[in-house]
């Protein structure tokens, strides 16, 4: 890739005009050529805006603050700080997504050198302290990126996500000077948290104290609250020595305590949601590349809006959390633990409860994933899916399994490299627990982040990308 000044222009190389089928989603147009200017940058944002983001009507998302990323992509040049740096990071966003989704190689390359262009410079400025705003915008992007051009595994990736995570940090001071920065910074934090693959264990008072002032008086900081309750005693938990009956009996206490709040922010806030979810007509069912739900989980749901299938999914997968958190609490306090996990018992309530919610989250995946909702659809539902895969593998759902193992891939279409590392992550936890002796495995697993290292070493999925 050429400096900015250069003239030079790139052949890109186009697929032949495809006519329009049902289900499929219909792409924008792409420039002849890949220019190294600012026209075609424009022309290349606009392309990407169209095809990656559903049209107004279908984008009503302001409830919890999911539009920072469609703010920053169609704003570039109306935000008050917008250099190079930050129109290279749009570009390169623009061009991988482009280049994926038409599989156009020329466009992936123009993709990286914009990327390797932008990073430097923030690179540069960060060793140099200036944190600007550019710095923060940047930052955000490229994490946006880093879900598009996962390449380097998921690891690499959850490097980047606390990098991202830590930066951001640095301009805490100046959320309180800048409305935007403010805005962006707090919505960014709580989805990074909310929405992050595996709700992760806080590992600090300060941390759990940092993450409770994020939230606010509204009903999904409410909900929000409750997902770091559910880290905080993810840690304890992990950290309970079963000698302390006292604090055992406490902590189971504390799970079963956490699922009733859960419950009632629900019967509290839904009022507040804008809308309910509705059991499709068979007859008029969305069209998806999905197998239908019907017979695995149910009928499809249908919703207002994106932004309450949000809400609900939140609110399920918060319940497919908590519930092996409860049977963890429960085993430190059975007289003898290893009775639980014997091939008699090879089911528990707390799964079989969780299964449930699993299949609610399933049962709203063809409404998230329809064509009219592009890529941006996937955004509800990827954070959510490592969880709801975790039942079915415990409770060896072959069928439910596959049926999830499918939108993974549909996913991966869809331009979402992040996808396809969480595919083969689930792939492997089902090999984990394949033979029946390996029960004793799965309690330990239980409370392990599903992208944890002891999953994520996959060298077969490293190798197919």
């Amino acid at each position: 890739m050429q400096p900015e000044s250069s003239k030079q222009k790139m052949v890109a190389k186009r697929e032949p005009p495809q006519k329009e089928k049902a289900g499929q989603i219909t792409l924008a147009p792409l420039p002849k050529t890949i220019e190294d200017g600012p026209m075609i940058r424009m022309q290349l944002s606009s392309s990407f805006m169209d095809s990656y983001f559903p049209l107004e009507e279908e984008k009503r998302v302001e409830t919890i603050g999911i539009n920072v990323f469609y703010y920053l992509t169609s704003n570039t040049l109306q935000l008050p700080h917008h250099s190079g740096m930050l129109k290279k990071a749009i570009g390169a966003i623009s061009c991988m997504y482009l280049g994926k989704v038409n599989n156009d190689p020329t466009m992936v390359q123009n993709s990286i050198g914009l990327y390797n262009q932008a990073i430097s410079g923030l690179v540069a400025k960060i060793q140099k302290g200036c944190l600007s705003d550019d710095v923060f915008y940047t930052v955000v992007l490229f994490q946006a990126y880093e879900t598009l051009h996962c390449r380097r595994g998921i690891l690499t990736w959850l490097e980047h996500t606390r990098a991202t995570g830590v930066i951001l940090r640095q301009f805490r001071h100046k959320s309180a000077e800048n409305p935007l920065i403010h805005m962006i910074y707090n919505n960014y934090q709580k989805l990074a948290f909310t929405h992050s693959i595996s709700t992760p264990a806080i590992k600090s008072e300060e941390e759990y104290q940092y993450l409770m002032n994020l939230a606010g008086p509204g009903h999904i900081d409410k909900l929000f609250k409750l997902y770091v309750g559910i880290a905080k005693l993810r840690k304890e938990l992990e950290d309970a020595d079963t000698s302390d009956h006292k604090r055992c009996n406490a902590l189971n206490y504390e799970c079963n305590a956490l699922k009733e709040k859960i419950n009632e922010w629900y019967i509290t806030e839904r009022s507040n949601f804008g809308g309910v979810p509705c059991q499709c007509d068979p007859r008029k069912a969305v069209f998806t590349d999905l197998p239908s739900t019907n017979q695995l989980f149910g009928l499809s749901f249908e919703f207002p809006s994106l932004d309450i299938a949000r809400l609900y999914i939140l609110y399920w997968t918060a319940l497919v959390l908590v519930e092996p958190l409860i049977h963890r609490a429960r085993t430190l306090i059975e007289p003898d633990p290893s009775t639980i996990h014997s091939q008699e018992t090879p089911t528990h309530h707390e799964y079989l409860i969780s299964e449930y919610f699993a299949d609610q989250v399933c049962r709203a995946l063809p409404f998230c994933l329809q064509p009219k909702m592009k890529t941006w659809g996937v955004h509800v539902v990827i954070a959510s899916m490592a969880q709801i895969c975790k039942p079915y593998i415990f409770l060896r759902r072959q069928s439910k399994f596959d049926w999830c193992l499918r939108a993974y891939e549909l996913m991966v279409e869809r331009g979402m490299d992040l996808a396809l590392f969480l595919k083969y992550s689930a792939y492997q936890q089902w090999a984990t627990m394949e033979d029946a002796d390996e029960l004793q495995a799965l309690a330990r697993l239980s409370l392990k982040d599903p992208l944890s290292p002891e999953l994520t070493h996959n060298r077969e999925a490293t190798e197919v990308l």
